[in-house]
């Protein structure tokens, strides 16, 4: 797939996209709604919990759409995927300089900024709706990964326009990070974003996420402090990084293992990388990082170069496995140049057996059935972007 190929496809996925205004269903529209969340709830820590829960889970699985049309469910827009898109058109017009994609881009970061989180010192995004994880977290509740994805892309406009009220929001949020998002884990040197406002989650890939925007933003500042914050929230998830390379999703209660899997070890790798290049020396963890990258490439892809689930897992194949898998291994061609064809090649192998209408599907079964639906915050968003950082 050549660079014209490529980029005609962006071209059309984009129109696409706008065409929908940028909204979409969503994995969590269901189990948003009342009853879901208030049997999650109930069964959180009961022995009996998991087989309440199966029956339900087959509802979502197999009767999505009546479950929608019966509960009203409308498509939604969310920061997060705007961002991608703002990404990935940021990153078409440095390539082509077509005036286009910067206006359009502009446009997008107006409805983002909208969409901030209310009461709070300073900007900080969540997601659109109400979602349990040990205990119903109300919509919009700032989010370590939604927002360090916004900070990226005020950080990239204005890299690409030098227009100085882009990094002032940047800015604004790295200041979120630093005094008002708590810290799971504060000690010897290392910390730990929480993965919301509201809880104490000890999760790898948001506190990633979070020091790979910090890096970037005290590089781009020169501002020691989103620096220095970045470093210690590398030394909590390097300092857990496994003898093989890998990482569990997460830290537990008695160090219990937790899964492994592609797109989260991406996350993780992705912010690894940003830490590397823009904190230089100060980055002490080059032969970790290289231990998670070989790790990486040997156990989550398979020999034809798909992303599996988990190490343990091919199927089904996801969407965003494929999305981030790209995006990372874009990253890594930055150092060397055969990753960048691997990439492409997952590209195209992506939209040949993904894509249809204008959008990407959610997943592929190991029994080769495909559940078509597009979700622009799981998939169609990740994949435009993922798709930007392949032209030269």
């Amino acid at each position: 797939m050549n660079q014209k190929e490529i980029l005609k496809i962006l071209e059309d996925h984009y129109s696409s996209l706008k065409n929908e205004s940028f909204k979409s269903y969503d994995l969590s529209d269901i189990t948003s709604q009342n009853y879901f969340l208030k049997m999650n709830r109930w069964c959180h820590g009961k022995s009996i919990g998991k087989y309440v829960k199966y029956p339900h889970n087959l509802l979502v699985e197999y009767f999505t759409p009546l479950l929608r049309k019966y509960y009203g469910i409308e498509k939604r827009d969310f920061a997060q995927s705007n961002a991608f898109i703002v990404r990935g058109l940021c990153k078409l017009y440095q390539k082509t300089q077509d005036e286009y994609y910067l206006v359009e881009a502009k446009s997008i970061v107006k409805r983002i900024s909208e969409q901030r989180s209310k009461g709070f010192k300073h900007a900080c995004w969540g997601q659109p709706y109400d979602w349990f994880s040990k205990k119903i977290m109300p919509a919009y509740v700032p989010r370590t990964t939604v927002t360090s994805q916004v900070g990226k892309m005020f950080l990239e406009v204005y890299l690409t326009t030098k227009e100085n009220k882009y990094l002032t929001e940047a800015i604004d949020i790295g200041d979120f990070f630093l005094e008002e998002m708590p810290l799971s884990y504060d000690q010897d040197n290392q910390t730990c974003f929480s993965y919301t406002t509201i809880d104490q989650h000890q999760v790898h890939n948001p506190n990633m996420m979070a020091a790979g925007f910090l890096s970037m933003l005290g590089h781009v500042t020169k501002e020691a402090k989103y620096q220095n914050r970045a470093i210690t929230a590398g030394n909590f998830t390097f300092s857990a990084i496994r003898d093989d390379g890998s990482w569990y999703y997460s830290k537990l209660p008695n160090d219990q293992p937790s899964k492994i899997d592609n797109y989260h070890t991406g996350y993780n790798l992705e912010g690894g990388m940003l830490m590397s290049k823009y904190l230089g020396d100060q980055f002490k963890y080059e032969e970790e990082l290289n231990n998670g990258i070989a790790y990486y490439l040997k156990h989550l892809f398979s020999p034809e170069g798909i992303p599996y689930l988990t190490n343990k897992k091919r199927y089904p194949i996801d969407i965003q496995c494929c999305a981030q898998s790209i995006i990372t291994l874009s990253y890594l061609s930055e150092h060397d140049k055969k990753y960048k064809k691997r990439a492409k090649d997952l590209f195209e192998w992506t939209y040949n057996n993904m894509y249809e209408d204008g959008s990407y599907y959610y997943r592929i079964s190991k029994n080769g059935s495909k559940d078509k639906t597009n979700y622009i915050r799981w998939g169609d968003a990740w994949m435009f972007y993922a798709g930007s950082l392949l032209p030269e």
